[in-house]
């Protein structure tokens, strides 16, 4: 989510070494990016700033219930169990793509082989 240079500019703290993580006043789910921003025409968009309590009470209103922390691992891992990675327990031998260096300031791209 990007908020525009005013709310930039008004932002008194931040999270050191993660300067992409801005703490904006009057965020929330129906304003992701502060004051006057909307989620309209956002409907494809995930659904940000949403809070443990948020997701518990629309779990109520739904008669559902949120996932254990068990049940999360078996979803993320599409259903294996007792294995080292999502795919099994083999580190698969190939050519990935990984961004090296400090996240919000250096993007460098490099090609590892594993």
């Amino acid at each position: 989510m990007f908020v525009s240079n005013k709310i930039k500019q008004e932002i008194k703290d931040s999270v050191p070494g993660a300067k992409w993580w801005l703490p904006v006043e009057g965020a929330y789910w129906r304003s992701p990016a502060g004051p006057g921003s909307s989620v309209e025409k956002k409907g494809s968009h995930p659904a940000v700033h949403i809070s443990y309590n948020d997701a518990l009470h629309y779990c109520k209103q739904r008669g559902a219930r949120l996932p254990t922390e068990v049940e999360w691992e078996f979803a993320a891992r599409g259903g294996l169990r007792d294995q080292m990675y999502p795919w099994g327990n083999g580190f698969e031998k190939k050519t990935d793509e990984y961004l090296a260096g400090r996240f919000s300031e250096d993007k460098t791209l490099v090609k590892m082989v594993t």
